[in-house]
């Protein structure tokens, strides 16, 4: 890689974190505590370049960034330096009060990334993955005598993440026994990039910079080997995006597999603990999610095929259409069933689950139905002493759309008062939730038909609850038990 490349990537990624949401509301807001020490300059920076807001100073800042090269930028901050008496005073000046006359303040910032840490490519290891998430690109991680310094990381792919490691922690350089390095790669000696032609000036100076300085060329060649992690060091990565993930953001992973055994490991990490409580409803997600997709993809199965292909068509097709793929026991032929509801396909997929046993997708309904119940069960009062249960009675097995969509969204009402909400949206289109849609909608069946065989008292109740009855949709949906001695139904009408 050219230098003026590296120079490129090395600006990308301070821009990366210059530019992120949370960073430009307050980078320089003059009432923000942490911008005491620079308040002076601020005022006289938007004065003296006619800006009017904080967030305009935060533009034109970044247009310094954008316009101006890397190589002039580090110049601009080593003349500070010269100014101003070196280093430390200038950031010992930095934490009391900025010379409100400093033309190019910003320049600093810059150059602490760009002059302290070298940079590195690291690769996951074998049979490992790193995971992403939205705000995890340029996190920190780790400290160096208290200061939080260590590794700046960005992870880029599922395999790769680029990494900016102090100085402090450089190959060749004198000892860091005074230093108290706490780091979960304190312990491992990534490569450092390697110029071509390479020359006794062109370590010194790269000890103190990747980037451009006056003395030498734009056209330095630039290897950077690529340091494969170990299955610890993988697994710290992740833990570093785990830990700072924010409650209403994203993370992103290839393998569900790898990514409920990395998480597991996370969360039982004892430096970490905290973190298994927020992350323990997607744990049991992923572990249900893992075994049905095992079911319905493997060749082999338990029961009989008509029910894995109207499972597996089911699945595929439960967002968009209400088409399921079943398999003719008579002709061995594909056929298309048309349901007419949500009810419908629900329903089909209840009855096959009360024939079958052994499958983890009609497992987990079970499951799921038997936790619902046994709560429905803590809340209802016992029974009048003249009712009489039913195990003969059925719900009917078809449903049109309308009455089916207000159905299911009492049932949602109920459900999220027993203590199971609705974790995805009815419009999502993945895999992983329209299976979870497609559990949801058979326990309200299997709940359903519990309610019709033990305690068909309550379905009034449930249904006509206060703040329901006078609603105009409501008043068509009725709810009669029936004890029909040939059909034993629940009619829904």
């Amino acid at each position: 890689m050219k230098r003026e490349d590296l120079e490129t990537l090395r600006k990308f990624l301070f821009l990366q974190h210059y530019r992120a949401a949370r960073t430009s509301m307050s980078y320089f807001d003059e009432g923000h505590p942490e911008n005491a020490p620079v308040r002076d300059w601020i005022d006289k920076y938007k004065d003296t370049h006619h800006l009017n807001s904080s967030n305009d100073l935060w533009l034109h800042v970044l247009r310094y960034y954008l316009d101006t090269p890397a190589y002039l930028i580090q110049k601009h901050a080593l003349d500070m330096y010269d100014k101003y008496g070196g280093f430390i005073e200038v950031h010992l000046m930095m934490q009391h009060r900025v010379d409100p006359n400093m033309e190019h303040y910003p320049a600093l910032a810059y150059q602490n990334q760009a002059g302290m840490y070298f940079l590195c490519i690291w690769e996951a290891a074998d049979g490992d993955e790193f995971i992403l998430s939205n705000d995890g690109f340029g996190l920190w991680e780790g400290s160096i005598n208290g200061a939080p310094c260590t590794h700046r990381l960005f992870v880029i792919s599922p395999r790769t993440a680029i990494v900016l490691r102090n100085n402090f922690l450089r190959p060749g350089l004198a000892s860091t026994d005074s230093l108290f390095v706490h780091s979960d790669f304190a312990d491992i000696n990534p490569p450092v990039p390697i110029s071509n032609p390479l020359d006794s000036s062109d370590l010194e100076l790269e000890t103190r910079s990747d980037s451009l300085m006056a003395s030498r060329t734009r056209e330095d060649v630039f290897r950077l080997p690529v340091f494969k992690l170990s299955h610890k060091h993988t697994q710290a990565m992740n833990s570093v995006v785990f830990t700072n993930a924010h409650k209403d953001g994203s993370i992103t992973f290839l393998s569900r597999e790898y990514m409920s055994r990395t998480l597991q490991a996370h969360c039982t990490n004892f430096e970490y603990r905290q973190d298994e409580y927020r992350y323990r409803s997607f744990l049991n997600v992923l572990d249900t999610l893992a075994s049905v997709q095992k079911t319905l993809s493997s060749k082999r199965t338990a029961f009989s095929v008509e029910h894995a292909e109207l499972a597996s068509g089911a699945i595929e097709n439960c967002c968009s259409r209400l088409h399921i793929s079943q398999l003719s026991p008579t002709t061995s032929e594909k056929r298309m069933i048309e349901y007419s509801s949500k009810y419908d396909r629900a329903y089909a997929l209840y009855v096959q689950a009360s024939k079958c046993s052994g499958d983890l997708f009609l497992d987990e309904t079970k499951r799921l139905s038997s936790e619902v119940i046994s709560r429905m069960k803590l809340m209802l009062k016992p029974p009048n002493a003249d009712f009489k249960p039913n195990s003969e009675a059925a719900l009917v097995e078809h449903l049109s759309k309308n009455k089916t969509k207000i159905l299911f969204i009492r049932l949602d009402q109920l459900f999220n008062t027993l203590g199971f909400p609705r974790t995805v949206s009815e419009g999502a289109n993945t895999f992983e939730s329209s299976i979870l849609i497609l559990i949801r909608e058979v326990v309200y069946v299997e709940f359903l038909t519990w309610c019709a065989q033990n305690r068909h008292d309550t379905l009034d109740i449930l249904f006509f609850a206060q703040g329901l009855r006078n609603t105009q949709n409501i008043r068509s949906l009725h709810w009669k038990i029936l004890f029909d001695n040939s059909t034993s139904k629940v009619n829904i009408q």
